[in-house]
């Protein structure tokens, strides 16, 4: 005959022990978590822009023709890549959304370069240029010495903790 008295799975108390303890660890690791956000925020933003200037100078190489990052500042701050409508250099006409856009949290502003005019774009060779066919070596003015590299873009927390640079060659793009 068998014996009754070893039956398989876990009693109330066990079961009641187990979710106590998750709930223990959840409530301390929760509030590191949030802490986090901001600045994985901030890092997501940043690498979402160095990707669309990436991608806006090698279609600038690709297709012989300009590309640029343009900002848009708002409740939301937004970046898209822009190509110019026409061939000339520089670009002379307006320019139209190239289908590759993002944007910020809520809780992070991006603000580029004032001396960029709002974009910056890329020539066919892939060299850079601030809007407008402006001088980007001298963007911006006396801030940071980054060599021949300069500063186009500034991502940080909206409470100003935490900030970022994004920075590209004046020469090579």
């Amino acid at each position: 005959l068998r014996s009754l008295s070893k039956e398989k799975g876990f009693s109330l108390v066990e079961l009641l022990i187990t979710v106590a303890l998750i709930g223990i660890a959840g409530a301390i690791a929760i509030p590191s978590i949030m802490q986090q956000l901001p600045k994985f925020h901030m890092r997501g933003a940043s690498r979402d822009i160095t990707a669309k200037l990436m991608m806006a100078r090698l279609r600038a190489i690709q297709e012989n023709k300009e590309y640029g990052v343009e900002f848009t500042s708002g409740a939301i701050d937004s970046f898209k890549v822009v190509k110019c409508n026409n061939a000339t250099v520089p670009c002379d006409t307006t320019w139209s959304d190239a289908g590759a856009a993002g944007e910020g949290a809520a809780n992070i502003n991006i603000a580029d370069e004032g001396c960029l005019s709002g974009r910056i774009e890329f020539k066919p060779n892939g060299t850079v240029s601030a809007a407008g066919n402006g001088n980007i070596t001298t963007c911006p003015n006396g801030i940071g010495d980054y060599g021949s590299s300069e500063r186009i873009v500034i991502v940080s927390t909206s409470d100003g903790t935490l900030t970022q640079n994004i920075v590209v060659n004046a020469y090579t793009g």
